[in-house]
């Protein structure tokens, strides 16, 4: 398996490092250890101080894990090269640390939300290091958004790749359309979950509380690590950002890792299936 880690720099790298080097239960694993250099004068090293940086660290992590690192380091912007990279070198995941709120908008800013946006690829999204046992138990939000659909099936794919709990959270709708609609997707999700021998323990949010807040109390309650998302935005110009619901998601306080993919990524709009 190959998975990408967009290299900062940072204390955040280390974190994705944790997992990214863990992302396959079945095989070994390869890293790209990747570099955007976008130059100009905001740009503190040189081009070639960026990359002796880059390969020592690629050295200094894989004599750490015991893994294949490769340095890749390419000049570009950083919204469109890690998603060109990533496509390029055929990887199934890219793991990439954030500093939190301040630091997620400054990657997910307008120039970069296109990494995800339009990947074909997942992220997973990460704030600390990986604890000793990851991949637990997944939670996921259950809407109204007929995307929840698609979202479906990355949940069940994960959970059996990964032999998850999974923990599903019907949100909470004061517009009594669109509650009939969350319910219906929850309805199917627990259908698609029984028809694949997969058990999904579902939750309701409360009334009047944030989904952010509610995804993270039953988060706690059951020992969560994991989340799955979808993300929609539509991007165009230099404006895009984000919602802020998805902001507290990726950045929510248990600070656990956050997988996001988008409606592109559909294993139904690839292989044409009606489902897993």
């Amino acid at each position: 398996m190959k998975v990408i880690v967009p290299c900062d720099f940072t204390k955040v790298v280390p974190s994705a490092m944790s997992y990214a080097v863990r992302m396959s239960p079945t095989e070994g694993v390869e890293v790209d250890l990747l570099h955007i250099y976008e130059g100009g004068s905001n740009s503190k090293l040189s081009l070639d101080q960026a990359r002796a940086h880059l390969e020592e660290a690629g050295r200094e992590y894989s004599k750490t894990y015991g893994v294949k690192v490769e340095a890749v380091l390419r000049e570009g912007s950083l919204g469109t090269s890690i998603r060109a990279v990533a496509e390029e070198r055929h990887a199934s995941y890219i793991v990439m640390g954030t500093h939190g709120i301040s630091g997620m908008q400054r990657f997910f800013g307008s120039k970069a939300i296109k990494v995800v946006n339009e990947s074909e690829i997942p992220f997973l999204i990460v704030q600390t290091p990986a604890e000793q046992e990851i991949f637990k138990r997944l939670i996921m939000p259950v809407g109204a958004r007929p995307e929840d659909v698609e979202k479906f099936n990355w949940c069940l794919r994960l959970v059996k790749e990964y032999g998850s709990e999974l923990h599903a959270v019907l949100c909470s709708f004061s517009d009594s359309g669109l509650q009939r609609k969350a319910s219906a997707n929850m309805a199917l999700l627990e259908r698609l979950c029984s028809n694949s021998g997969i058990r999904c323990t579902t939750h309701t949010a409360q009334k009047g509380k944030t989904v952010p807040a509610e995804l993270e109390r039953v988060a706690r309650e059951n020992k969560c690590d994991w989340m799955l998302i979808m993300i929609t935005q539509a991007v165009s110009g230099i404006a895009a950002t984000f919602n802020s619901t998805d902001q507290e998601l990726i950045s929510n306080g248990l600070e656990i890792p956050v997988m996001c993919v988008n409606p592109s990524m559909s294993e139904d709009r690839k292989s044409g299936s009606a489902g897993m």
